[in-house]
């Protein structure tokens, strides 16, 4: 995927749970271990200073930071069938932060990375995560 004109991304290995956040200075890309203990796309956003954007993917530790509010704009991607993430706690979190963006994909856990792949999710999550970036910070980006 490419990102902007100087960067690029690319998720081929293995167990990998992206955050993308835009700074004043480029785009950050965070690839941690997939669990679902992942929230630092959701913590940069609340403790960071200085982020245009920031973009999580399948953060099922963010439920104990629930109380935090993004200081920066802040889209999450989830997928419906996350048996990582319940049910209960994605609707404590759109209950906690009506105006955050919560996109639901027809997918489970990790549907960017390939051991979970979902092609038409993990299209779809790109494109609002570019558009995202772009309404907010001015990155352009292409798939």
């Amino acid at each position: 995927m490419r990102a902007s004109r100087h960067c690029f991304t690319r998720i081929k290995d293995r167990g990998c749970n992206p955050g993308l956040i835009v700074t004043k200075d480029g785009l950050v890309f965070i690839d941690t271990p997939q669990r679902a203990s992942d929230a630092q796309a959701w913590l940069a956003a609340a403790r960071c200073t200085g982020l245009a954007g920031v973009s999580s993917f399948y953060g099922g530790q963010i439920i104990d930071y629930v109380g935090e509010t993004p200081e920066a704009p802040t889209i999450l991607h989830l997928g419906k069938t996350d048996e990582l993430i319940p049910p209960a706690a994605v609707e404590a979190i759109r209950e906690a932060h009506p105006d955050l963006p919560v996109y639901m994909y027809e997918a489970g856990h990790a549907f960017v990375a390939p051991n979970a792949y979902h092609e038409d999710s993990a299209r779809l999550s790109k494109l609002r995560t570019l558009a995202h970036f772009s309404r907010n910070s001015g990155v352009r980006g292409e798939i």
